[in-house]
């Protein structure tokens, strides 16, 4: 037998075609199974290790609790609903009145994963992307932004990505339904986040641009017309909120780690908070981005490059601090992944049953399961170390005003260094308190303080160099100080206060510090 026999012969008895639709099926199979298992992680832990979490689930508790007239603060803060967070916190809100804030939040962030891989998967399908890559899609939702505890920008994340698929099948074939949705779409994420709102309206600007030699006259018209609307409406929004007083949040413009040296950074933020977690999630992810080539992929049409290359520019141009937001351009990591999945096509033939495509996607999954199962067993982890909190937070009064004295905010569990800053706020969401330093003090929050109710601005007006200097009877307006230190460290806290401070409860590295030999002043 001729060798062209013997490999025509052997390709029948194989049943190559219906060989690689088996494996297609196992493949989209294992996939919904693994998306499942990422959305589980949200729910391994019953507060998750997100920095800020517990404030804008504190914040969600006091809107409720203002709505309902049962807060003892309502003379010292007020709800503002000229905020580019209404969406967010708007989700939030009626889920609060059924279940705790915690499950709230885990509820919102569960549907906000899945909606953005649905969505990613949808730009996917509208280029023309190869579905082996959707497996990118899982890679970046628990990474920079899901560990600073981002709600607002992940929440709006899929708000973005739907804005951009309507912003090239318009870009493509101008229609008022087309138009319309943008409008409604860029209006949604500009109440969702100012951020986000402000790339997609650069990304779906790409879009006009990169079909401008294309258009005569009125098509140029229809294709811009959408943006000129939303832009009048942002305006709108801008002067309606211009008097608004309140605290600045990162003011100053600072624009961080040079342009040579942020590919390092992009590749961090990805999955991990800092380049302090373990290398194995970095190596993975460096594969996984390299995954197209692994599989033999070529380019997509130029369209597909179009948000790729919009991406990589905010990613290498963007400042670190600007418009009130600290980390802005690390925190555009989240779209990398599903970008570079979409600037490549899918082959015209199938060799999901090649040896060479064989390989290549048992890597792909591979790695993208083991990136998830390690974001999981860091949740896991986090839910034992972080369980003293329990303990103190049980002991508390509700309706009671508290200082957050984290002196200690690291998360080996976590890998994170700064995963306990806010989480004393986790007394406010669920005990109905208010605890300082409080995100009322900014402008882009839904609940506010009143004219004249601002506290200390931060904790660098309280903390010198490690060394406690109250204030004059600061700490005194305080029912409760939260502490989490060492046992020497606290007792040196509680030293310090001009009334005699008591410890109510403590727990491994968690200090309840109350106020009981001296008078304290009412909440409200």
């Amino acid at each position: 037998m001729q060798p062209e026999q013997f490999a025509a012969s052997s390709a029948r008895r194989l049943d190559l075609p219906g060989l690689s639709l088996k494996l297609a099926q196992a493949e989209r199979l294992l996939f919904g199974l693994a998306v499942l298992g990422a959305a589980a992680c949200m729910w391994l832990a019953p507060r998750l290790p997100m920095a800020d979490l517990p404030q804008h689930a504190a914040q969600v508790a006091l809107w409720r609790d203002l709505l309902l007239g049962q807060s003892p603060w309502a003379e010292m803060v007020r709800i503002n609903l000229l905020t580019p967070y209404l969406i967010g916190y708007g989700l939030m809100l009626p889920l609060s009145f059924v279940f705790s804030t915690a499950v709230t939040s885990q509820i919102v962030l569960t549907l906000a994963f899945l909606a953005f891989v649905a969505t990613c998967m949808a730009l996917r399908r509208e280029l023309g992307g190869d579905r082996r890559l959707d497996w990118l899609f899982l890679l970046s939702f628990l990474g920079y932004c899901w560990k600073w505890g981002f709600l607002t920008f992940l929440v709006a994340s899929p708000v973005a990505l739907l804005f951009l698929l309507y912003a090239i099948r318009h870009a493509h074939a101008p229609s008022s339904g087309r138009a319309v949705a943008l409008i409604l779409l860029g209006t949604i994420l500009l109440f969702s986040h100012g951020l986000l709102f402000l790339a997609a309206l650069f990304l779906g600007g790409l879009q006009v641009l990169d079909k401008l030699w294309e258009y005569r006259g009125r098509q140029m018209i229809a294709r811009g017309l959408p943006y000129v609307v939303v832009c009048a409406i942002t305006l709108g929004f801008r002067l309606a909120t211009r008097n608004m007083e309140g605290a600045m949040q990162n003011e100053g413009f600072a624009y961080g780690t040079p342009i040579w040296d942020r590919p390092l950074t992009w590749l961090v933020n990805i999955t991990d908070a800092d380049n302090h977690g373990i290398m194995a999630l970095q190596a993975l992810t460096l594969v996984l981005l390299c995954a197209p080539l692994l599989l033999g992929l070529r380019l997509n049409r130029r369209t597909a490059l179009v948000p790729l290359a919009g991406l990589l520019l905010i990613l290498s141009f963007a400042p670190m601090d600007a418009f009130q937001a600290g980390g802005l351009y690390y925190r555009f990591a989240l779209f990398l992944p599903a970008f570079v999945a979409l600037a490549f096509r899918a082959p015209a033939q199938d060799d999901a049953a090649s040896a060479r495509g064989l390989i290549a996607m048992a890597v792909v999954i591979a790695c993208s399961l083991a990136v998830v199962a390690i974001q999981g067993g860091r949740i896991a982890d986090f839910a034992r170390e972080s369980a003293p909190f329990e303990t103190i937070l049980a002991k508390a009064a509700p309706n009671q005003r508290a200082f957050a004295l984290v002196l200690d905010a690291n998360s080996k569990a976590a890998f994170h260094e700064n995963v306990y800053w806010h989480y004393p706020h986790w007394y406010q969401a669920d005990k109905h308190g208010f605890v300082d330093f409080n995100f009322a003090y900014f402008p882009p929050q839904v609940i506010r303080f009143r004219s004249g109710h601002n506290p200390v601005k931060d904790e660098e007006a309280v903390l010198q160099a490690g060394e406690y200097m109250w204030p004059d009877a600061f700490i005194d307006q305080y029912r409760y100080v939260f502490v989490r230190s060492t046992a020497e460290k606290a007792d040196l806290v509680r030293k310090m206060s001009r009334c005699p401070l008591t410890i109510a409860a403590s727990d491994g590295p968690w200090f309840l510090l109350e106020h009981a030999a001296c008078p304290v002043p009412p909440p409200a």
